[in-house]
């Protein structure tokens, strides 16, 4: 029941950070190029690229209104604490579906490339000591 109830859980943030995708397409277009994140980041973690790229916490952090922040496949949780969230700010566009070579937002595949918000920070697909909770701040 765990497994079942952890896979929709799952399926249900794919489905919201598609949501939230199509509502970042009435965005204005970038003054800069996109912020890049992988699960750990990479090279210099400064996300100005796939080879530099962030953490998600890192991206939402430096995001200003107009960005665009390209998340790589992978599960993404807020932190290691049950208080710890993502915070999404009014005016950035969150996508993910990328496998960390696109060159452009057409090319990514949401599909295959599954990008999961998730609340499970043991990372166990269990919560039978309350470590599933996901509280996505604001959405707009």
């Amino acid at each position: 029941m765990c497994n079942l109830l952890s896979k929709l859980v799952k399926s249900i943030f794919v489905t919201v950070l598609a949501l939230a995708t199509a509502q970042a397409l009435t965005l204005p277009a970038l003054a800069q190029g996109p912020i890049y994140v992988t699960p750990t980041g990479a090279g210099n973690s400064d996300g100005s690229s796939w080879g530099n790229a962030a953490t998600l916490q890192h991206a939402l952090s430096i995001a200003q209104s107009g960005y665009e922040i390209w998340v790589a496949s992978g599960v993404y949780t807020p932190g290691v604490s049950r208080t710890d969230t993502f915070t999404l700010t009014s005016g950035i566009a969150l996508y993910g579906g990328f496998a960390g070579n696109e060159t452009s937002r057409d090319q990514r595949d949401w599909v295959n490339n599954a990008t999961i918000l998730s609340g499970d920070i043991s990372g166990d697909d269990t919560n039978t000591d309350g470590n599933s909770t996901l509280a996505i701040l604001r959405v707009s």
